[in-house]
This record gives C-alpha cells, structure tokens and sequence, in this order.
C-alpha cells in the first residue's frame, strides 16, 4: 500500500525538544489514498492553510438553527389556536383520541426542545466570537462551551462571567425555558358552571289560604271555628322547636341535579314582629287586697298559711290598652319562715283586634297579638321586693304578608331570600257577600261591618259580638302591587277565606287561652306552688321558657307558612340546571412562553449578524473544529507541562487572543499573538457578541 505525503508549512515556534534541537512546525504526515477522494481534496491539502477562507459548508451555516427556531414558534403558534378554540368549550366536546392535555404537552416538547436546540448553537457560537474581539483567559472558552449544555453551564457563566453582557442575556433566556414545561401544563384549567336543562322543577308556594271548618249558628248568634288539623299541628311544631335554630320544616321542593333557579316570585305567608312594651306599664298599689293568685288557689289571704283569709298589700304592674296585669303580695318572694309563697310569675293575653295593641294599630291582616308581662328575675331571685322589682312586657303578633321570594338551590340545598313583603289589603276585598236576615226574607241589612270600609279582622270571628259579626265575606286579599317587584304580575290574586280566618284567630286566641274568669278572650298566668311552675294552659311553657321570644314566633309564623306551602298541589316553576366543566385557559401565562422565545430569536439573530460581521466561522459547537482550530503548539505545550505540577484551574488562566495564522484560526498566547501572529482583524474592546 502506497502512501500519500503531505507537507504542512508551520511557523518555528521559540522552544526547544528535549535534545536541544530547534522544534520545527515544518513536518508531514502520510494519508491513505482513499482519504483523498477527489482531486480537489488533494489540491486542497497541497495548499498552505494560511491562504484559504473557510468555505460555506452546511455545517458552518444557520440553516439548522434557523429551522429549529421557525417549527419552535410554530409550535407555540398551534398552542395558542388550540387553546383560544377550545377556550371555555365543555370537556366532553373534545372527541379526540388524546386529550388536549396530552396535544399540548406534545407541542411543548417540540417547541422547547427546537428553541434549546438553537439557542444552544447561538451560546456556543459565542466562544469563537468572544475570543475574535477580546484576549481573555482560557478558562473563560470553557466556561461558555459548557454555557451552551445545559442549565448548571448557564449558572457557572452568570457567576463568573462579565455583567450586562449579551452572552448573559443568552444564558438567562435558555436558563429561563426550563420553566416551560409547568408553564405549557399551568395553560389549560377548568372551570364549572350551571346550564339548565329540560327537566321540571318546583318549590311550594301559596296564592290561596283555606282551612278549617266554621258554623253558624244564626238564631244562636254563636258560631263554631276550628282550624284544620295540619294548622293545629304547625302551630306544635313551630312552637317546640329550637329557639336558637330555625324551625326544622323545611319547603318542599323538586330538584333532580340539586342544581335548580326560581324566578322571584309571590307567595302568602305568615309572618311575625315582637316588641318591648315595658314603658306602657303603669303601677298600683293596694294595701288590702289579694293577689290573682290566691284567686287561683282559691285560698282568699292563703299568702299567710292555710286558712289565713286576711287581705294584702299588694302591687299591680298593668297594661291599660289591653286591659292586662301581673301583682302580687308586697315584699320577696320568700315568707319569714324561709318558705317560697305562691306567686304570679308570668301573665299573657291574647287579642285580635288592632285597636288593642301598641304596635299593631295599622295592621289590616293582623291575626292575633299576644301581650305578655313578666316577672322582674332579680324578684324571682329573692333579690328585690315585688314593689321595688321592674316587670318586663313584650307584645308578639301573627299576621297575614304576602313576600317576594328569591329562592335557588344548590348542591342539594335550599336556600330562600326574602327581597320584600306586604300585609296591604286590596281595597275591594273582605266586602259583605248579602247574608240573609235572620227571617230569611231580606239581604243582610248593611251594617259598619258590611261596608266597603276595612274592619279588622277579629270583629268577624268573636262570638262575643254576636250575630252581624259572622256575615259571610268575600275573601281577603293581599296586594301583589305593594311588593314594587316588576318581576310578579299585580293582577295576580292571593286570597285568604274566612273560613281559615275565622278558625284559626278563634284558636289562637281563645282556644290557646281559654277564660278562666270567663272573658271571650281572656289572659292567663303562670305561678309556683311549692317550688313547682303550673302552666293553667300548655301553651304558655313555650313562651315562658323562652330567651327569645322574637325567634320563638318567628319559628311559629315560619311553621305555618310551610304548612300551607307544602300543601299547596301547584308549586312554582323553576329552571333545572346541570353543573357542567369546560376549558378555561390562564391566558396570562402564556406571556412567559412568549417572551422566551422572542429573546431567543433576538439573541440568535443577534449572534449570526455578529459571526457575520467579524468572519468568524460558524464552527458552534463543533467538536472537529474545537480540537483543530482552539489552541496552538505553544500553549498546548504550556497546558500539558503545568499540568504537571498544577490544575486545569490554574491552567485556564492563561491567557489567550484569537489569531488567523499560515494554519488559520487558533488561540494563542497573548505574548505569541502579539509578536509572531497574523492578527485577522485589527481588535476591538466592545463588550458586543
């Protein structure tokens, strides 16, 4: 086999070889023949390396890079059309095999790996022409090779590299598109929200009040109300529930999704206000007298023992308006003896006619008012006499309101508010109906109670009254127009029939308090015999044990509303909806990924001018052109003799200029480069790739 000698002219360098000879650069090497394929290989290398450029090779040039770069922001391009299309489309709409997580994640990948690609390519870039404008020191062309491989080579440059250098800029960058990845998933959220659907829904309502049962005996002038027994068993329930708490009833409704809307909406209801009369209280004294409650125990002077029938001193606190009181014997609670005397703990009386009340005198639709007065607790514990204490009076009602409702559930849930509410009467309604005279011969005489005029309630339904009082009457009526809700039509009619009226005020009044002392509508006490409380009617535990007597007829009024509303076959209306989960993309981060890649493109662009303008060949990262073309003879001796005796730490700092020699480019010694070496270029300091 036949060898090929090619001659290489090299430069004598200064230095010696081991045997004192002068080390020439002049030598030559054998090739074999197939290494020269072409005759223009053989002329090329038959040619002195100083009088050649470097040719325009593909892998000298951008094309790579700049094609990385293109399919990076096309990439990111399909990423944003995939996510502004399918911004807020449900998740089921998607049909594709791959979810758009997974098509996402893909353009990611592609758009990250193509941009790490070239920029890459641009840092490595940067060695040749960084070395091309300035001498620096060796460890400095390491520091970006390994800049332009991974993260930890972007930190070691930024910590030892020049401030506010464009290479700096180029690390930060490429270091900053590791936070693609969380970015490219943090894109795409979902978000739910309520769409109806075509199923029915429905909440009890009421626009109609009956009940009861009501009968009239003319010649007798006496008439028999009672309510039904669904009012009667309201009435338990709202009063046995938990003051603290709302009362446990709860609207019936249908809601299939447990996801359902109302239009607002008008309902009848009955409603409840409290009030503190005790400024209305005025006191009397009686030096000889005896106390209700020795009428009760029917022992007259009972206060003094057994038999004992002498009369008190006694103090009466009384409501004059509504003819209600509480006394008792002058002095504590306790006798001399140490026992606990009987004593009036609680008095209550019941009403309907507005007339008696404080608060309640404008009350059209008023069903009852009870007036309570109660015990002074600083009396009850021994602490103060009878004259001295402060009884405390409270004055409760009931009432006929028609309220405006918002009402939705959610998650299963009802929940129901309030947005307003009358107790207007219609004008025209609660007239006389023409009830026949008692001989059946005439229309029923026209009377105060039979005018177009309002008269209360509670004058239809107190037999005390007698026979012009149970006319029969249209029914009363609530005025939807007073709600100032445009929503609810004003023509729509919310009536309420004597019958119910005329059953329940009779028992919540005299049937609940009964009359002891034979008053139509009476009031009632409450006292303690031996250190026993006696309720003379069940009715009044409830509300002598109460905190809160507000929320005690709040659970009431609430208690009965539900009844009739449950009752009632025709609810109101909804709209079903269904919890639907569609795409929502967090648009604001997609400035990240944006701002990555146009740095990216400037810093590349930045970089092929700069390799352009200083005729720097685009050897990159090139691991060819790294061994052949980085340093010269000299310092490569110089490296491997300190490397004897130091390390490549101390070796990198040699330091070292580019020059364009009778070889081409290399690294040489600045003191070399200086005085032997073809500058290619006359330097310059700027900072600039």
């Amino acid at each position: 086999m036949s060898y090929t000698t090619i001659p290489v002219s090299l430069d004598v360098l200064p230095g010696s070889a081991p045997n004192g000879s002068t080390i020439s650069r002049r030598s030559s090497f054998p090739l074999m023949p197939d290494d020269l394929s072409t005759q223009a290989d053989k002329e090329a290398m038959s040619a002195p390396l100083g009088g050649r450029e470097s040719p325009g090779r593909t892998e000298t040039l951008w094309l790579m890079e700049c094609a990385a770069t293109i399919i990076s922001v096309l990439c990111f391009t399909a990423t944003i059309v995939v996510l502004r299309v399918y911004d807020g489309h449900l998740l089921a709409g998607w049909t594709f095999y791959f979810s758009i997580n997974t098509i996402v994640a893909i353009l990611a990948v592609i758009t990250k790996s193509c941009f790490l690609f070239a920029m890459s390519a641009a840092i490595s870039q940067s060695k040749w022409n960084w070395f091309h404008q300035r001498n620096d020191r060796l460890h400095l062309f390491d520091l970006i090779d390994q800049a332009s491989r991974g993260p930890l080579g972007n930190i070691k440059f930024l910590l030892s590299s020049p401030p506010f250098h464009v290479l700096t800029l180029g690390t930060l960058i490429t270091l900053a598109s590791f936070t693609l990845d969380p970015v490219f998933q943090g894109l795409i959220s979902t978000q739910g929200s309520l769409s109806a659907i075509s199923l029915p829904a429905y909440v009890g309502k009421t626009s109609y009040m009956d009940g009861g049962r009501g009968v009239v005996a003319v010649t007798l002038a006496h008439a028999q109300n009672v309510p039904d027994f669904g009012i009667q068993a309201a009435t338990y329930h709202g009063l046995q529930s938990n003051e603290s708490l709302e009362v446990a009833q709860e609207i019936t409704f249908s809601c299939s999704t447990g996801n359902c809307t109302w239009p607002v909406f008008a309902s009848l209801a009955v409603c409840s206000e409290c009030f503190d009369v005790s400024d209305q209280l005025r006191v009397y004294h009686n030096s000889s007298s005896y106390p209700v409650v020795a009428h009760i125990l029917g022992q007259m002077g009972g206060l003094q023992g057994a038999g004992a029938a002498a009369p008190q001193s006694i103090t009466t606190f009384g409501l004059d308006y509504v003819n209600a009181s509480i006394d008792n014997a002058n002095g504590g609670r306790m006798l001399s003896a140490g026992a606990a005397r009987p004593i009036m703990k609680m008095t209550a009386k019941a009403t309907g006619d507005p007339k008696l009340t404080v608060n309640f005198q404008q009350y059209e639709s008023l069903l009852f008012a009870y007036t309570f007065i109660q015990a002074d607790s600083a009396y009850l514990a021994n602490q103060t006499s009878w004259e001295a204490s402060h009884p405390t009076a409270s004055e409760c009602a009931l009432y006929l309101c028609l309220q405006g409702l918002k009402t939705s559930v959610s998650e299963g849930i009802l929940v129901e508010q309030e947005i307003a509410r009358t107790r207007k009467r219609v004008q025209d309604s609660w007239s006389c109906e023409g009830y026949p005279s008692s001989n059946g011969t005439t229309s029923y005489p026209s009377t105060t109670d039979c005018t177009s005029d309002w008269q209360p309630i509670n004058f239809s339904v107190n037999p005390a009254f007698g026979y012009p009082t149970v006319a029969s009457k249209y029914d009363f009526q609530l005025d939807p127009s007073d709600l100032g809700i445009p929503e609810i039509d004003s023509k729509d009619s919310f009536n309420v029939t004597q019958t119910f009226l005329m059953g329940s005020i009779y028992y919540w009044t005299i049937g609940f308090l009964g009359n002891f002392f034979g008053d139509s509508v009476g009031y009632v006490f409450t006292g303690q015999i031996d250190g026993t409380d006696v309720f003379l009617d069940p009715i009044l535990e409830p509300f002598y044990n109460s905190t809160n007597l507000s929320r005690t007829f709040d659970n009431l009024a609430r208690s009965i509303t539900y009844n009739f509303r449950n009752s009632n076959n025709k609810g109101q209306s909804g709209i079903t909806q269904t919890w639907d989960i569609s795409y929502a993309i967090r648009w604001q981060l997609v400035a990240v990924p944006a701002a990555i890649l146009a740095g990216g493109v400037i810093f590349l662009i930045a970089i092929i001018i700069r390799t352009h303008q200083y005729k720097v060949p685009a050897w990159k990262s090139n691991a060819i052109a790294t061994m052949v073309f980085s340093v010269d003879d000299q310092i490569r001796r110089q490296v491997r003799h300190r490397l004897r005796y130091s390390s490549l730490k101390e070796v990198g700092k040699i330091k070292v200029a580019m020059n364009k020699g009778v070889d081409g480019i290399e690294l040489s010694n600045v003191y070399v480069s200086m005085t032997q070496a073809v500058p290619m270029e006359s330097p310059t300091m700027e900072r600039d790739m």
